[in-house]
């Protein structure tokens, strides 16, 4: 650890019974120079100030910080740890007082388990002039006292100012989230034990009583050396810097089924780098070891951890581990998980681990305590596997054959991680990744077994659904469709929604009651129908009741990242065809499904692409939560649906029926697309376990036709609010064969293109490859900072300007064409035109002032280091997907009398945010570009959004641009952080710049 030396001042003053604190130190600090804290603690307020000064940065604040809560669980524990030290602070006492005559000196005082208390004496043995914190024969602190500290009865009037909050107005911590632009100051007493220790014994309501005159005194004293690690971070831990290293280790698991097991993994071992396996269940007297080569990642991991390899670990907080105080160090791993470090600052080897934990969205998931740490020397190894353990290539007929060893990473996402950054990544993140593996042993070796959904009572999830076309002649064509899904598997209920989107855009409601159906279809200028029947004729055993269990029937492939988390991979075939196969990621960690693929088939050895791909967005797995917008109107008694009843007969003409047996397969029947989600759910809910067969059945076989196509029938009771059609809905034909799927989301797409709407794709739809808008732009959009946005209002000086853009996602390229007029008298209209084109690495950007005095320049700039193309896979990312809706509900679109728009939020740093207005064709409408740093907004409203192809020529520079001759800018590493291509090309350029630019 850098030494640290300071100077300062402390006074103390027990009047009435009550401490007080105030302390002055000065330090040098390697990051902001000189740098003056002068902290003023009072227990009768229960408050404490912070003084900061640092010259370099030109920083003076002044923050109020209410004492540390002695309730806290935190601080409950740290406090048995203080009334352990008080007693030894006594101890010691009475032994000193007894032979304190006899010698000219003063015993250590134990302070930590592992650490003492030195005092320093004068010659005479009649002063105290020092302190030292010492452990073993290393001096971890020393305090000098210059002088004879001045003492008395009562604070002398002239010095009573001292103890009293400073004369400036100081702010509450949490009315100062970030003290400085430049400096992050967070509560003093966070980043010293010895302060917040101190802290919390002034809180008690008798503190010299409880806590004995000396024992504070003593804490105080042994402040100062802390100033340093006040003003800034402690340098963290570099334990890749030491070379070979070793450690054991133990951790909280499990006893896992196949009983108490060894396991020794060996990467990258002997002359060919393999990995070898050696696995030992004493139990059952059984070994095997086996070798095999070592295991690619896959694009999606390895950029994963790519993204996160290059952050350093960072100060987090101090905690108490084994009776020692330690700094905490936190880095991300990949996947948004997080590992927390234990270290011990103090110690002879700062850069050892006492702990680590990996984090997970606020969850703890795995513990491992390092309980004896070697370097140097003291390793020995080798990566060559002993004879004993008679290894074998890849041999999978040995007596551990069940285990499947030589999978095992495929068990272990963490294992994948740490295998490959050991191979390729930097030894400092390898060392953290293979923390987060020594805990994770019995998943290593035991497959995850299938969740017994059919136990639970309840669930509830909303998802997308893809429907993929593997038609012959339809690639590459789907269907996106959206909804919720609520079971009630005890009383047999269930609430879906299935929504299509689009110029012809669909909506079914679902209700099921014991044995009742009801749909209701929403049609764009057809209004609302429904229709309900009966069930009794085409119910299958176990309809209502506990699903049957399928413990047996799913087959585990692996851990597979879905997303940001890791899930266990089952693969369902149905034994007698009656249903597709189901592919069913599950994650442990957080009791959710992820996702499902539906329809995957095995086509001369070898496995087609899923029909349906259904992506579980959120997942409760307790609780029967049918209450959505939607679903209003079926959450009470079937009797008082408001729908008109109708026989289970699809020849008498209902547009809603379930058909019996195959005929859903066998002939040629027209369904609404949402229906095609419904009927996946019911094929994979009733395959994973989580539907009983019945109800699942009736799912999979659900026909829901236009209600428009055909006139609904005369018979039954209840009213229908069917009126004339404005837009015929699109229709699908489940063909005969596996094409079914295919053909209905081909005949949605051409009703959709029959349409003639532009914008035709939503702008949330993962399918969106292109868009093209012009615009109308205000900036400021408030006229004056911090005034109320309006579009149409005139307050203050404005720039506006008027333009176009288009953008192909799939080649990363854009088109960008801006005007401005009447900026100044001299300067009539400026006009903008922006080229950039990732497979060429470059940027063009060309200026034509109009005026007076003309100018004409084409600007080049190299793009390929600062704006890299993302791995995305086939499709192109929407960037619009990583918005969230603000839940403000519609509103008027500004500058409009009756358009309706929802507000959806991202964020491009902390500074930069973006609102996206979408209105009801899932059109973009409006952008508002938001920096919260000088509360300025720019305000931009769309015309003729479309989502059709851009022609190529608009990509391409032409002969008026005069760009023979351009000028090259040496500022390229500033364009990720453009508005423009942050919001619609976003890219994982480096960050950190702290000037913008907007084209």
């Amino acid at each position: 650890m850098p030494h640290r030396a300071g100077e300062g001042e402390l006074w103390l003053s027990f009047e009435d019974g009550l401490p007080r604190l105030r302390l002055k130190g000065i330090a040098h600090s390697p990051r902001f120079g000189l740098g003056e804290i002068t902290i003023v603690a009072d227990s009768a307020t229960q408050f404490m100030y912070a003084e900061v000064k640092l010259d370099e940065l030109h920083e003076d604040s002044c923050i109020k910080y209410p004492f540390p809560k002695a309730a806290a669980p935190e601080n409950a524990q740290r406090l048995k740890r203080l009334r352990w030290r008080r007693d030894q602070v006594m101890k010691w006492q009475v032994k000193e007082a007894l032979h304190w005559n006899s010698g000219l000196s003063l015993t250590p005082m134990n302070w930590t388990s592992s650490h003492s208390l030195e005092f320093m004496l004068s010659d005479d043995a009649q002063q105290v002039t020092g302190v030292r914190l010492v452990s073993g024969s290393r001096v971890v602190k020393a305090v000098h006292l210059k002088g004879v500290p001045e003492r008395g009865d009562h604070v002398p009037e002239a010095a009573r100012s001292k103890f009293s909050p400073p004369e400036r107005d100081c702010k509450l911590f949490s009315e100062v989230p970030d003290p400085s632009a430049r400096v992050e100051l967070k509560q003093p007493h966070r980043k010293s034990s010895a302060l917040n220790d101190l802290l919390l014994m002034m809180t008690s309501s008798e503190p010299v009583k409880e806590w004995t005159q000396l024992y504070l005194i003593m804490s105080a004293l042994i402040l100062p050396g802390d100033v340093a690690v006040m003003l800034e971070d402690p340098a963290p831990p570099h334990p890749e810097r030491l070379g070979p290293i070793a450690f054991d280790y133990s951790d909280p698991q499990l006893q896992v089924t196949v009983g108490p097991l060894e396991i020794d993994i060996i990467a990258r071992g002997g002359k060919e780098g393999m990995i070898y396996a050696n696995v030992n269940l004493e139990a059952e007297d059984e070994h095997q070891c086996i070798s095999y080569e070592y295991p690619e990642l896959n694009d999606h991991s390895r950029d994963a951890l790519l993204d996160v390899s290059g952050v350093e670990l960072s100060f987090f907080s101090i905690s108490e581990l084994r009776g020692e105080d330690c700094g905490i160090f936190i880095a991300p791993l990949a996947r948004d998980r997080w590992i927390h470090i234990w270290v011990d600052m103090e110690a002879d080897n700062p850069d050892a681990f006492l702990r680590s934990e990996i984090h997970h969205k606020g969850k703890v998931l795995r513990t491992t305590d390092v309980l004896r740490w070697r370097t140097g020397e003291d390793v020995t190894m080798s990566l060559r596997p002993p004879p004993s353990w008679g290894c074998t290539k890849n041999n999978m007929a040995g007596q551990l054959a069940h285990l499947d060893i030589a999978n095992m990473h495929k068990n272990s996402i963490q294992l994948q991680d740490a295998l490959w950054a050991f191979r390729e990544l930097p030894p400092a993140f390898a060392l953290r990744e293979m923390l987060g593996v020594t805990g994770d042993v019995a998943v290593i070796v035991e497959v995850p077994k299938l969740p017994q959904l059919w136990e639970l009572p309840a669930a509830t999830f909303t998802y997308s659904l893809d429907l993929a076309l593997t038609g012959e002649g339809l690639q590459g064509l789907s269907s996106f469709i959206t909804g919720s899904f609520a079971v009630d598997i005890q009383q047999g209920k269930i609430r879906a929604t299935a929504i299509s989107k689009g110029p012809a855009a669909v909506t079914i409601t679902l209700a099921i009651d014991p044995l009742v159906l009801a749909v209701r279809v929403e049609e764009i200028g057809s209004g609302s129908h429904c229709l309900m029947l009966s069930l009794e004729d085409v119910s299958a055993p176990n309809f209502v009741g506990k699903p049957n269990p399928v413990v047996d029937k799913g087959a585990f492939e692996g851990v597979e990242p879905i997303g940001d988390g890791e899930c266990n991979h089952f693969r369902f075939f149905s034994p007698n065809g009656e249903y597709e196969s189901v592919d069913f990621w599950y994650s442990e960690e957080e009791h959710g499904v992820c996702q499902l693929d539906v329809g995957l088939r095995r086509v001369e050895n070898r496995l087609t692409p899923p029909a349906a791909r259904i992506n579980i967005n959120t997942w409760d797995e307790k609780n029967y939560k049918p209450e959505v917008p939607l679903t209003k109107g079926f959450n009470v008694d079937p009797d008082f649906w408001d729908c008109t009843h109708v026989s289970n007969d699809p020849t008498s003409g209902p547009w809603l029926y379930v058909s019996k047996g195959h005929d859903l397969l066998e002939e040629d029947i027209q369904v609404l697309p949402p229906v095609l989600a419904l009927q996946k759910l019911g094929e994979s809910l009733g395959q994973v376990g989580l539907l009983p067969h019945g109800i699942a059945k009736a799912l999979s076989r659900l026909v829901v036709k236009s209600p428009t196509a055909r006139p609904l029938p005369s018979h039954g009771h209840g009213s229908s609010q069917a009126q004339p059609a404005a837009t015929v809905a699109p229709v699908v034909h489940t063909a005969p064969a596996a094409a079914a799927a295919a053909a209905a989301a081909a005949a949605a797409a051409a009703a959709a293109a029959a349409a003639a709407v532009v914008g035709d794709v939503d702008v949330f739809s993962p399918l969106l490859k292109a868009f093209t808008f012009s615009f109308s732009s205000t900036y400021p959009l408030q006229g004056r900072p911090g005034d109320s946005s309006a579009y149409a209002s005139s307050l203050g000086h404005r720039g506006r300007g008027i333009g176009e853009v288009r953008v192909d996602l799939v080649g990363r390229r854009l088109y960008m064409r801006s005007e401005a007029r009447n900026i100044s008298s001299g300067l009539p209209m400026v006009e903008t035109k922006v080229v950039y084109k990732a497979e060429q690495g470059r940027l063009w950007a060309r200026t034509r002032v109009i005026g007076a005095q003309s100018f004409e320049q084409c600007w080049s700039i190299r793009t390929a280091e600062v704006l890299p193309v993302p791995a995305y896979g086939d499709l192109p990312r929407n960037p619009f997907l990583r918005a969230k809706n603000s839940g403000s509900g519609k509103r008027v679109l500004p500058g409009t009398e009756r358009d309706l728009v929802q507000k959806y939020v991202l964020f491009l740093d902390e500074n930069r945010r973006v609102e996206l207005l979408v209105d009801d064709r899932q059109a973009l409408a409006a952008i508002n570009l938001d920096h919260l740093d000088r509360d300025i907004t720019a305000g931009v409203l769309l015309h003729d959004w479309s989502t059709a192809p851009v022609n190529e020529e608009w990509f391409e520079i032409g002969d008026d641009w005069n760009c023979k001759d351009p000028k090259y800018i040496d500022y390229a590493e500033q364009l990720a952080h453009w508005d423009l291509i942050q919001v619609f090309l976003p890219t994982d350029a480096p960050g950190g710049m702290e000037d913008t630019q907007r084209l």
